[in-house]
């Protein structure tokens, strides 16, 4: 994977390095520090996943010749090794039919995975939000007789 690094760039914390539903032009290996990330998911972006040194994203709108499905933004300073479309595309293109046609059902089915862990998260989030509320309501001692 090094002789096809095109490329390094370093982000400070707080970057955003992609935006999700831009077009894919690089697939992204963290050389160092952490990356957050976030899906668009009714207005709010949820934290999908936090990746770290020796990680990739990037590959699966490079892959899938796709825009993004994240927005993904640097937690610490990072600093990536960025691997062109154009060079990925190159040695995906090596592979087999039978080799392609897996990865990028694999790649479908991540995508729509995504998706719903993004939507289970605000799902769990306003449950946690209404749980809160319903705390508050509540104190300590509360019977049914002295809340009437």
């Amino acid at each position: 994977m090094a002789t096809n690094i095109s490329h390094r760039e370093t982000y400070q914390a707080g970057a955003t390095i992609i935006r999700e539903d831009t077009p894919s032009e690089a697939a992204y290996l963290i050389e160092t520090g952490e990356v957050a990330v976030l899906k668009d998911y009714e207005g709010k972006k949820v934290l999908v996943v936090t990746l770290s040194a020796g990680d990739v994203f990037g590959e699966m709108g490079v892959l899938g010749r796709l825009p993004h499905t994240a927005t993904v933004r640097a937690k610490t300073e990072v600093r990536l090794a960025i691997i062109n479309k154009r060079n990925f595309l190159a040695e995906f293109d090596k592979m087999s039919e039978q080799h392609r046609a897996l990865i990028l059902a694999l790649i479908t089915r991540l995508r729509v995975t995504t998706e719903k862990l993004a939507k289970l998260t605000v799902q769990i989030h306003q449950l946690k939000a209404y749980a809160d509320t319903l705390a508050e309501r509540v104190q300590p001692g509360d019977t049914e007789q002295t809340r009437s």
